[in-house]
C-alpha cells in the first residue's frame, strides 16, 4: 500500500475517556437522589437531565475545560429550582470536585495502542492527532500516555470538531484526500465530518457511549467508511501481509 496519512482521534479511540465521566455522573446521581430524596427525583431523571444540559453545553462553547463539572452544578441548580430546595454552596464544592476528578483518573490506554502508532510509523505513514477539548487537558493526557513521538508537531487540538474544521487541517497541511484517513470512535465528531471532507474514515465504536456521538445515518453514508472493532485490526487495513 502507498504511504497512508492516518489522522487519529484521541478520547476513546486511543485512550479511555467517557468511563471516567460515566462513574462520575453515577456518583453524582446517586449523591443526588440521598439530598432530592423527598422529593421523589428518580436516578434515571437525573442523569437524563445533566445529559441534556451537558450536551446543549457542548453544542454552543464546545469542550472547555469547565463544561462537565459546570453541567453537574447546573443540574443540581434545576432541580433545586424545579423542588424549591434550598442550594448548598458544600453541596456545590462537592459537585465541582466530582466534575474535576473526571480528568485527574489514571488515563488507560485501548489494547494494542501504542503497537499499532509504533507499527504504522515503522512502515512509513503519517500519523497525525485530531481532537476536541482545551490546549492544557488533552496535552497533558498526550504527555501521560507518551504518544506525542508519534505525531511530533501533527497534533490539532479544538473546541469544537466538525467538517469545516478538519477541511482547514487538511489544507494547511497540503495533505491528499485520496491517501488520508480519519480514525475515531464518534461518528458525529470523526466519520461524518471525513466523509463531508472528502477523504476515508474508519470507524471504532467506542466502548461507553455518549448520546452526543450518535447521529442517524443516511443510506448513502453507509458504505461510506469502514467500521472495524478494535485498533489491532488497522494493521490488516495498513499493513496488511507486510505485518506477517
Amino acid at each position: 500500500m502507498k504511504k497512508q496519512t492516518i489522522i487519529f482521534d484521541l478520547d476513546d479511540t486511543l485512550i479511555h475517556c467517557n468511563k471516567y465521566f460515566h462513574g462520575a455522573i453515577d456518583t453524582f446521581s446517586e449523591k443526588m437522589c440521598q439530598w432530592f430524596g423527598e422529593y421523589n427525583i428518580e436516578f434515571d431523571e437525573i442523569k437524563t437531565k445533566q445529559q441534556e444540559i451537558d450536551i446543549q453545553r457542548v453544542i454552543k462553547q464546545g469542550f472547555a475545560d469547565t463544561h462537565f463539572s459546570t453541567s453537574l452544578i447546573d443540574t443540581y441548580i434545576y432541580f433545586s429550582q424545579k423542588t424549591g430546595r434550598a442550594r448548598n454552596k458544600e453541596e456545590e464544592k462537592w459537585i465541582n470536585d466530582i466534575g474535576e476528578s473526571a480528568y485527574e483518573q489514571e488515563l488507560e490506554c485501548y489494547p494494542f495502542m501504542k503497537d499499532i502508532l509504533n507499527l504504522l510509523s515503522e512502515k512509513g505513514h503519517k500519523l497525525y492527532l485530531y481532537t476536541a477539548g482545551s490546549n492544557t487537558i488533552q496535552k497533558r493526557k498526550i504527555d501521560r500516555v507518551n504518544i506525542g513521538n508519534f505525531f511530533e508537531d501533527r497534533v490539532f487540538i479544538t473546541p469544537h470538531k466538525n467538517a469545516e474544521v478538519l477541511e482547514a487541517i487538511i489544507l494547511k497541511e497540503n495533505l491528499d484526500k485520496k491517501n488520508t484517513w480519519m480514525v475515531g470512535n464518534s461518528m458525529k465528531s470523526d466519520i461524518m465530518p471525513a466523509v463531508k471532507a472528502g477523504i476515508k474514515a474508519i470507524f471504532i465504536p467506542g466502548l461507553f457511549q455518549w448520546e452526543y456521538d450518535n447521529v442517524t445515518l443516511k443510506d448513502e453514508h453507509k458504505e461510506s467508511f469502514i467500521t472495524i472493532q478494535s485498533l489491532q485490526q488497522l494493521r490488516d487495513i495498513f499493513i496488511g501481509e507486510e505485518a506477517v
